[in-house]
């Protein structure tokens, strides 16, 4: 759904051009609502949450949508797609199927219940595995079936064509060779991705997202480097704007060993900084705001903090909140080999006895982790006596996971500055997905989706729902697909 393709469209003759041809490398997460791959599991809360937890700056009609229509598009997605459907995040593959579903977190956590979280999740994401190129292929194939479908890779769009009137007429593309052609057309339809290799548009929308190096590298047909902002400079050639900030951008940490688990954290200065009982997503946020490492090499590495834990953490994950990101379930040695699927996975909530720094004392572990020694002393056992209290009364930690770090061995992992996967936050539409100029009025036959579109995330990127951003990319590409098709 990220990648740089531009769907143009003329009544029934659509044409697909791409600047990258690469495969999906890794599995990507859909959350929607009443696939035949999942239950439903919540209602309305959910809009709620998501516009609470983005400081109520989105368009609610816009996550409305998607809540409403994110199944039946999934379902779409993959019609004619061979693939299995796993039972469970930990059930097995039972047949030769390179290809397989796998619903994230489920079943939840036995007592979770999601209005005691500061920070809930909601059950209903699912994953396509090993990665997402089976689901699109099954998609194109759909397409190419039709017989009105023309496939163009290695060519870039380079700039829309209006009429008089003002309304989109066609598009000039080219291809690695430099050769222009002109296609008439009365719809085009920008999904390019996002900004995050732009560095100059980066620092004019989002300058506070610096520190973060964009997660995909990913190259085109030229060998240049992907998610420049091609498809929204295009759009604001166009007379498009781009939408009302604050963008958000997807920085959410997935943490160590134990996944971003609410475990102890002291900052390189060895002092604790924050409730722990926090999402990756506002974990990044705060370790953004620590000082930096006196080690060069943590330095260089960007490392943040430390999560600690002793040896009791195997029975503590279970308490430990649900979702994407955190770990719940611990597999012991002898029972590895009965879980190859889920542990050849990537944040599924499963973990073994693989650790990272480990010593028998507290002593030893603060040496390890290089932290100043008599102020992480001192903020562990100020720790330790408000685990036993059952009161956080630094920050505020629900009690039900305040546990001590006294019982060796003590283990702890680093935490670094997160990676950005996007910069959410793009040109301003309809629920048309009809590009809208600076007088907010629809640019006739000019459409965005994905992360090219605005209207979905602002602020903060929102965690309570895993792989909302390609739930939507998916549900709003279709629809401005079908609406372009139609000239609508």
């Amino acid at each position: 759904m990220n990648a740089r393709t531009d769907v143009l469209s003329t009544g029934l003759h659509k044409i697909r051009h791409a600047r990258e041809n690469a495969a999906f490398s890794y599995r990507c997460s859909f959350s929607g609502r009443k696939t035949r791959q999942r239950q439903e599991h919540h209602t309305e809360d959910i809009v709620n949450e998501l516009m609470k937890d983005m400081a109520f700056r989105p368009d609610p009609k816009f996550l409305g949508y998607w809540y409403d229509h994110s199944g039946e598009d999934f379902d779409w997605f993959i019609e004619g797609a061979d693939y299995e459907v796993l039972p469970t995040t930990a059930a097995n593959q039972t047949t030769d199927s390179p290809n397989y579903i796998r619903p994230k977190c489920f079943p939840a956590l036995e007592g979770y219940e999601w209005k005691e979280e500061y920070y809930p999740y909601f059950h209903g994401t699912i994953t396509t595995n090993p990665n997402m190129q089976w689901a699109c292929q099954a998609a194109q194939d759909a397409a190419a079936a039709t017989g009105n479908v023309e496939t163009m890779f290695g060519t870039w769009g380079e700039q829309l064509i209006k009429d008089e009137s003002g309304a989109i007429a066609g598009i000039y593309v080219h291809d690695a060779d430099g050769a222009y052609t002109k296609i008439n057309c009365k719809s085009v339809v920008v999904t390019t991705g996002d900004y995050g290799n732009n560095m100059e548009m980066r620092r004019y929308y989002i300058p506070w997202a610096d520190e973060f190096v964009s997660f995909y590298g990913n190259s085109d047909a030229a060998g240049t480097i992907c998610n420049t902002g091609d498809g929204h400079l295009m759009c604001m050639w166009a007379g498009a704007k781009m939408e009302l900030g604050p963008r958000a951008p997807t920085t959410h940490h997935m943490g160590g060993a134990l996944g971003v688990d609410g475990y102890l954290q002291l900052n390189m200065a060895g002092k604790r900084f924050m409730n722990e009982d926090v999402p990756g997503q506002n974990i990044a946020d705060q370790l953004s705001r620590q000082p930096l490492a006196e080690s060069a090499e943590d330095r260089e590495a960007g490392v943040k903090s430390w999560q600690i834990f002793d040896a009791k953490w195997p029975e503590q994950i279970k308490d430990m909140p649900d979702g994407h990101g955190y770990v719940n379930h611990y597999i012991p040695a002898d029972q590895v080999d009965q879980y190859p699927t889920v542990l050849a996975g990537f944040g599924l909530g499963y973990t073994t006895d693989q650790m990272v720094e480990e010593a028998d004392t507290i002593d030893d572990l603060i040496s390890q982790m290089g932290l100043p020694a008599d102020v992480a002393k001192a903020e562990i056992e100020r720790y330790n006596e408000l685990c036993h209290a059952g009161l956080d009364e630094d920050f505020g930690k629900m009690s039900e996971r305040m546990f001590p770090v006294e019982n060796p061995p003590f283990y702890a992992c680093k935490f670094a500055s997160a990676g950005m996967l996007v910069l959410c936050g793009g040109i301003d539409c309809d629920l048309d997905m009809h590009a809208l100029d600076t007088e907010d009025k629809v640019i006739p036959g000019l459409y965005v989706a994905g992360n090219t579109m605005g209207h979905r995330f602002l602020v903060e990127y929102p965690v309570v729902v895993a792989g909302i951003s390609l739930g939507t990319a998916m549900s709003f590409g279709r629809l401005a697909g079908k609406n372009a098709a139609q000239n609508l």
